[in-house]
């Protein structure tokens, strides 16, 4: 076995006899003449032509068998040290699939950007395209906030300058947010009352056709311990607008049978009634397209005396409260 290159051995070719290639161990079957080394006739032996040719010995005693010479020389096939490596395979060619890809993918967005700007800029700016503003002269008028009060009904008015009377609802995330619930506490010097939690407290439950939300806040002042409740109920069925009148028919009957003759309100969205309860609450229903409303103000202790809870103030404070329902869910 031969040993790495570098190897003190390396070159030594076990069986043929100490190191020096020029000694033949005294293998009895080599070739040559059976004389030792300086034999006297050695070498000089004309005509000696028994099928070996030209006699080779006679060299440097160094030198052995074709393939063997310097012990220190590498082995046949291998050559001088650092010589007959095959040099190494030359790198191989990097793919531009790659970066073709990444050119082509930047154009592709680059055209899609473009073509982005280019519609807004065409939607922004063609012919019959108005933007609304707050406060601009072409927003609807907020209609007056009439609030409870007897007489016949007039015309019905809007739901406020983002909502005109018909508006089609949708329903909220939060049963609460529509709600105008910190303008109605501030108008009545009102404080959350931190013995209840979560205050106010949303709810939302939608079915097939309808989805109802839910808002109870509570307040005190002083001795004073009050509640609004917020109720929307929003259609979402085939006939939206026609169950919704149907909804706010059957509630004002009902009101009717418990409360008393319904009061009409002007002034907020296509029809709204309010009730004054014996219990001191004071309640208004509000129809608008798809959408019931229903607030109701009650409060104990303290000052909370019909007079008081029912009077002019707090119908108007529940009918603006109502009408935030309508402009914050269309």
């Amino acid at each position: 076995m031969s040993g790495n290159y570098g190897d003190p051995g390396y070159g030594q070719q076990g069986g043929y006899g100490q190191q020096g290639g020029g000694q033949q161990g005294g293998d009895p079957t080599y070739g040559g003449p059976q004389g030792g080394y300086g034999d006297p006739g050695y070498g000089q032996q004309p005509g000696y032509d028994q099928g070996y040719g030209q006699p080779t010995y006679g060299g440097d005693p160094a030198s052995g068998p074709p393939g063997y010479g310097d012990p220190n020389s590498a082995p046949p096939g291998y050559g001088p040290p650092g010589f007959g490596t095959p040099p190494p395979p030359p790198p191989p060619q990097k793919s531009k699939t790659g970066l073709i890809i990444g050119i082509v993918a930047g154009v592709v967005v680059l055209v899609l950007c473009l073509g982005g700007v280019g519609v807004f800029a065409y939607l922004k700016l063609k012919p019959g395209s108005t933007t609304t503003t707050a406060g601009s002269s072409n927003a609807p008028a907020p209609a007056g906030s009439g609030g409870a009060s007897g007489g016949s009904s007039g015309a019905a008015g809007g739901s406020g300058a983002n909502a005109p009377a018909g508006s089609t609802h949708k329903v909220p995330s939060d049963g609460c947010a529509p709600a105008d619930l910190s303008t109605f506490a501030s108008t009545f010097g009102l404080s959350p009352d931190s013995s209840k939690s979560p205050n106010p407290k949303p709810e939302v439950n939608k079915y097939s056709t309808l989805s109802s939300t839910s808002c109870h806040a509570y307040y005190v002042k002083g001795q004073l311990q009050a509640e609004v409740t917020v109720e929307m109920d929003i259609q979402t069925g085939d006939d939206p607008t026609g169950a919704a009148l149907r909804d706010f028919n059957s509630e004002k009957s009902s009101g009717s049978s418990v409360y008393g003759p319904a009061i009409n309100v002007n002034g907020i969205g296509q029809q709204a009634v309010g009730f004054k309860s014996s219990s001191s609450a004071l309640h208004i229903y509000v129809l608008d397209g798809n959408m019931v409303t229903h607030v109701e103000y009650f409060a104990v202790g303290g000052d909370s005396s019909n007079a008081t809870n029912q009077d002019d103030a707090h119908q108007k404070g529940i009918t603006d409260l109502a009408r935030s329902t309508l402009n914050r869910t269309v």
